[in-house]
Formats: C-alpha cells, sequence, structure tokens
C-alpha cells in the first residue's frame, strides 16, 4: 500500500513541477534582461523534474540511473538554485565550497549504494545536503539580502526554512527511531508524508519566487518612475507631452513654464494653437509632416511665442511614444535666444577683427611697398649714380696720371666701387624682399612659375611643376600678395617636412573664385594630431585665407603625401 501510495506522490509531484517549470521559465523569459540567476533556476526544476523522473523509475531502471544520477540531479538542482538566488540578490560568493559539498555527497552516494548499500544512510545523506542547501538559502533570503530586498524575499525564506524543518525531522526520526533497510518505496508512511511535504514546500517556493520577481521588478519600475519623474521635472530643459494629431498637451514640466512663461494649468489639456506657441501655422504642419515621416525630429531650430508674446529661438528634439495607445509627441525644448544673440555679436566681432586684421595686413604691405619704391627711387638710383661717378672718376685719374703715382688712390677708388656694388646689390634685395617685382609688375601666375623656377634650380632632388589653368580672372594686387604669402609657407613646409621627391603646384579659376593647389608625394601627416601639437604654420596660413573670405582644405595622411588647396573669390 506504502509503495503504491509513494509511487503516487511522486508522480503528482512529476507532474506539479511541469507546471512550475512553465511557470518560472515564463518568469526568466519575461525579466531575462532585467535579473540574473532566473536561468540557473530554471534548471532547477528542470533537473528537480528529471529526478523524480528516475527516482519514480527505481527498480525498473538501473540502480545508477534510479538512484546515483536521480539524487544527483535532486541535489545538484538545489545547489544550483542557491547560486541561481544569490545572483538574483546581487550576493554571489565563492563556489568551491559548494563544489566540494556536491563531490562528498557523490562519492558517499556511490558508497551507500554498491559499497556498504543502505537505503537509510542514502536518505541521511540526501536529507542533510539538502538541509545544508537550504539553510545556505534561508541564511541568504533573511539575513544577507538588506533593505528592500530582504523585505520581498522574506517569503522565499519562510519556505527554505520550512524545508530546513523537513530536513532536521528527517533525520531525527533515522538517528532516534532506528534504521530499516526496506527499498524506498516500502520505507513506511513517514516518507510518504515527507514526500508529501517536500511537494508542498516545492509549489510554495515557486508561487514565493514569482512573487518575489514580480515584487523586485514593481519595486525597480516604482524607482525608475520616481527618477524619471525627478528628471522631467526638474529638468533645465522645456520637456513638452501632447498629442501628435491635436497638438493637445498632456504634460509640462518647470523648465518649459520657465522657458515659456506658461503654467501648467493654463495650457494643460489645450492644443499648442490655442495657446499661441507657434509663431506660424505652417512651421507646425511641416514639423508634424517629418514626425510621420521619420518618427522623430533632432535638433531642429524655430522660432516660438511666450505667454507675455515675446518671441524666443529655441531648439527642439521631438519623438513619437504611445501613451494609452495614443500617438503622443515627446518634445524637448532648450531655449537659445541669449546663445543666438551671443553667436551673432560673436560673429559680429570676428568679421570686425578679421577687417582690422585685414586692414593691417593691407596696410603693412602697402607700406612695404613704400618703402620699396623709395628705397629704388631714391637709395637704389643714389647708389647707382655714385657708383658711375666712381668709376668715371677711376677712369679720369688713370688717363691723367702719367706717372703712376696715383696707384694707391685708384685702388681705394676700386675698394670704394666694389663696396657700392654690394650695397647696390643688398638694397636691391631689400626692395625685392619687400616687393615681389615679379608679383608686383606682372602679376601672380608668373610669381609662381619664378618660384617654382628658383625650387628646381635650388633643390635638384626635387621636381616642381606648375600647372597653369584657364584663370579668366586675376586676383587684385592685394588678394595677390596674401596668396603669394600662403604659397611661399606650403611650399616651405613641403620642402623642409615632407621629404617629398615630387610637388605639383596649380592656379585655376572657376565661377568668379581662384583655386590654389599644392600637392606633393612626401611622408603625409596625422591633420588632427598635427594641430593639436605644432599647428603654428598651418594656423598662420588658415589666418591669411580667412582675410581673404576663402577656405583652406588640407588633406593629408603618413605615407600619403599632402595637398593644401585655397580657395578664394574675386572680387
Amino acid at each position: 500500500m506504502y509503495a503504491f501510495d509513494l509511487r503516487t506522490l511522486y508522480t503528482s509531484f512529476v507532474v506539479m513541477l511541469v507546471v512550475c517549470l512553465a511557470v518560472v521559465a515564463l518568469l526568466w523569459w519575461q525579466n531575462r534582461k532585467h535579473f540574473r540567476g532566473l536561468e540557473l533556476l530554471v534548471l532547477y526544476i528542470v533537473m528537480q523534474f528529471f529526478g523524480l523522473v528516475l527516482i519514480a523509475l527505481r527498480d525498473k531502471i538501473p540502480d545508477f540511473l534510479s538512484i546515483i544520477m536521480a539524487n544527483g540531479f535532486v541535489v545538484g538542482g538545489a545547489f544550483l538554485a542557491f547560486v541561481g538566488l544569490e545572483k538574483f540578490s546581487d550576493k554571489e560568493t565563492p563556489r568551491l565550497k559548494h563544489y566540494l559539498l556536491f563531490v562528498l555527497f557523490l562519492i558517499l552516494h556511490l558508497v551507500f549504494t554498491y559499497f556498504y548499500p543502505s537505503q537509510e544512510l542514502r536518505n541521511i545523506n540526501v536529507s542533510f545536503a539538502l538541509m545544508v542547501v537550504s539553510l545556505q538559502s534561508a541564511h541568504l533570503m533573511l539575513y544577507r539580502n538588506t533593505g528592500v530586498m530582504r523585505k520581498i524575499a522574506k517569503p522565499m525564506g519562510y519556505v527554505f526554512v520550512f524545508l530546513v524543518f523537513i530536513g532536521v525531522v528527517r533525520l531525527s526520526k533515522y538517528f532516534f527511531v532506528g534504521f530499516s533497510d526496506l527499498s524506498y518505496f516500502n520505507s513506511g508512511v513517514f516518507e510518504v508524508y515527507v514526500a508529501l511535504m517536500y511537494q508542498v514546500a516545492y509549489f510554495f517556493l515557486v508561487f514565493f519566487l514569482a512573487l518575489m520577481v514580480n515584487e523586485r521588478l514593481l519595486n525597480e519600475i516604482s524607482v525608475q518612475e520616481e527618477k524619471f519623474s525627478k528628471a522631467f521635472r526638474h529638468s533645465p530643459l522645456g520637456i513638452l507631452i501632447s498629442t501628435v494629431n491635436e497638438g493637445r498637451i498632456i504634460e509640462i514640466n518647470d523648465g518649459y513654464e520657465k522657458i515659456t512663461g506658461y503654467l501648467a494649468a493654463e495650457v494643460i489639456g489645450k492644443t499648442t494653437t490655442q495657446n499661441n506657441i507657434w509663431v506660424d501655422e505652417v512651421d507646425r504642419f511641416a514639423f508634424v509632416t517629418e514626425l510621420n515621416e521619420k518618427g522623430r525630429v533632432v535638433s531642429r531650430t524655430m522660432q516660438f511665442r511666450k505667454a507675455n508674446g515675446e518671441l524666443i529661438t529655441a531648439e527642439f528634439s521631438s519623438e513619437i511614444i504611445y501613451i494609452d495607445n495614443e500617438k503622443c509627441l515627446l518634445t524637448v525644448v532648450n531655449d537659445i535666444t541669449e546663445k543666438k544673440k551671443t553667436e551673432a555679436e560673436l560673429r559680429k566681432s570676428q568679421r570686425i577683427l578679421r577687417s582690422f586684421a585685414s586692414h593691417l595686413q593691407n596696410a603693412g604691405e602697402e607700406e612695404k611697398i613704400v618703402l620699396a619704391t623709395q628705397i629704388d627711387n631714391e637709395l637704389n638710383q643714389s647708389l647707382a649714380a655714385l657708383k658711375m661717378d666712381i668709376g668715371l672718376l677711376k677712369q679720369k685719374f688713370k688717363k691723367n696720371d702719367e706717372t703712376g703715382q696715383s696707384d694707391e688712390l685708384i685702388h681705394k677708388l676700386d675698394e670704394v666701387y666694389k663696396t657700392l656694388g654690394n650695397s647696390l646689390a643688398f638694397s636691391l634685395k631689400l626692395m625685392t624682399n619687400l616687393r615681389n617685382e615679379v608679383l608686383y609688375m606682372m602679376g601672380l601666375p608668373d610669381a609662381i612659375r619664378l618660384y617654382v623656377d628658383e625650387v628646381n634650380h635650388k633643390y635638384p632632388a626635387i621636381q616642381c611643376f606648375f600647372d597653369l589653368g584657364k584663370v579668366d580672372k586675376l586676383p587684385q594686387q592685394k588678394q595677390s600678395t596674401i596668396l603669394y604669402r600662403i604659397f611661399e609657407d606650403a611650399i616651405s613646409n613641403a620642402l623642409v617636412h615632407s621629404q617629398a621627391s615630387e610637388i605639383i603646384v596649380s592656379l585655376h579659376g572657376r565661377n568668379n573664385s581662384l583655386e590654389l593647389e599644392i600637392s606633393d608625394n612626401g611622408l603625409g601627416f596625422d591633420y588632427s594630431e598635427f594641430m593639436e601639437h605644432s599647428s603654428h604654420g598651418l594656423m598662420l596660413m588658415r589666418e591669411r585665407t580667412s582675410l581673404l573670405d576663402g577656405e583652406m582644405f588640407i588633406t593629408s595622411a603618413p605615407d600619403e603625401g599632402t595637398t593644401v588647396k585655397i580657395v578664394i573669390p574675386l572680387v
């Protein structure tokens, strides 16, 4: 009778575990991204299921399966459940001791099955192992957990206390009442009640597990809701929730009230049109159209009207959300009116500064040209005339001196003549540095061509080419001078730093603009890193380009050469 009852009880236990497995698996699937350890609890139920199935088949299958494997599944599953609960509670500990206890359990079970067969000792071994795991689990749930987690885990802890109680009762019976060598399914009514208590405990274990997971999920949702509520309410940015179709306002935050001057009581329930927020209703139509097409609008700048009628410039982003299955908008508004004013003032200051810098540059170049002209008109001509007079004086002395007494004087005149020649050459070089004669007299293309020829002559290992394309209109003298200075800097950088064997210079005119490009096949460089550490030369080139209202583009990479392109408008 007892064998039939116990086996029937185990059969119902297996059926109950199938239901429990479905519940725990559903819990894991729904919360696998939120909580850790639930997958081990699913595996725990699976192992309990197979363990009980193998136990129910005892006397019909080999002892190794029905005793060793079956109880290994039951006890091993209990250890997995404990590890899963530790992960779920974020209270993980080293697991070596669990592995050692499980190995010890298996060794004892093998001994009590094959070397010293005893049903009662096997029951003691299983009871003690389950009691140890249940005691650890109860301690985890009731004491190691803290705060809210301890509160929601307390019912689970009591279930594990009940499991510990079952183990104590079972061990007490074996130690104080005595042992029996009967087979497990003939071991008496006591084991029937033990199995029934285990079944009830497992049922409540799964029940309270589901409650614990749901309560923790609700608690985290509540915490997140509180966080988002505070972030929504106290954000310095204006946040608005409204319906898509009507534009009816559902909620606003303090930042929105501060930015627009509208109070929540004045706008909630009304549409943005009724609140006269849009400066132009066409803007709202275009905004809604884009939202419906793309699902979101990011960093759009538009003007809005405040409660007092004042216009503000705001940057906003909107995204479609659903509230109670209704299509709504979550809009974040940032008042950038002052930022725009500051940017406008900054741009104005930059224009003034650039104009002043351009004026200084042009004034400096004009001063150089005036000084060079004065040197040419006065100093150079005076030196040339003086040199000619010395030459004539020398010839006259030679002609009138038949005795050779004036040789020393003639020698002195030669030295003076030579010194005047050197001074005149230095003056001409100084004048050329102040005012590029080719650039001044013949224009930018010829000045570039002459400079390229000088590079080829001075650096025979480098081939420098000049490609003059179609240029319908040449820049003015002031523009040419600045552009030529940029060209000189670019060539100098290529010669000094690039280790190039070829430099190509091209000049083209396109659509009232002039394009100057200098390319080399040298080492190249990482442009962003170079700008961070040694950018003075490039910054000077860029600033000079900005004085011409132009743009400079630099393309370079290690071992891929460098290309500098300057594009300026022609006035």
